[in-house]
């Protein structure tokens, strides 16, 4: 497995007929482990112990519809009342983070109305702030905390 440049995480794995599967806890169930699986897994657990994200707020595999398409965010953070704040898209280590990235990203979370993007490959990590009265993309350099996002959006 690639190493991330995320915190290790202790994984639930197991092999069925070759294929190795990962216990998300998210959706609790198992799940093919996929390069992008596995930074997923590393970047969530990262969000719940690090950036203190309550898990039970964390949507996978969420369904977004964007122009009339259903597509799948690889995850979303709510506040407390219901509303999206965080759209988490994961790319495989080996994937660069890219303006079509980005862009996927953005219409994602414009349909979702998060005003949030966390952007990474387990390699590099991007945080971003798309405010609405603006065109302007706010990067911060380390991951903000829950609390911060709230205070962030509350605005």
């Amino acid at each position: 497995m690639d190493k991330l440049n995320l915190p290790q995480v202790q994984l639930n794995v197991k092999n069925a007929k070759g294929k190795l599967f990962v216990f998300d806890p998210f959706r609790k169930k198992h799940v093919a482990l996929t390069p992008e699986e596995l930074v997923r897994q590393h970047f969530l657990d990262f969000l719940v112990k690090v950036g203190k994200y309550p898990m039970s707020l964390i949507s996978v595999e969420q369904t977004v519809n964007v122009n009339g398409l259903n597509q799948r965010a690889d995850g979303v953070v709510y506040s407390k009342s219901g509303s999206p704040l965080v759209l988490i898209e994961c790319k495989a280590p080996d994937v660069s983070i890219t303006v079509e990235v980005l862009n996927q990203a953005i219409r994602y979370s414009v349909a979702l109305n998060a005003p949030l993007l966390f952007l990474t490959n387990g390699m590099i990590h991007y945080y971003i702030l798309n405010p609405k009265e603006s065109n302007e993309l706010l990067n911060f350099k380390e991951l903000p905390d829950y609390e911060k996002v709230l205070s962030l959006v509350s605005r």
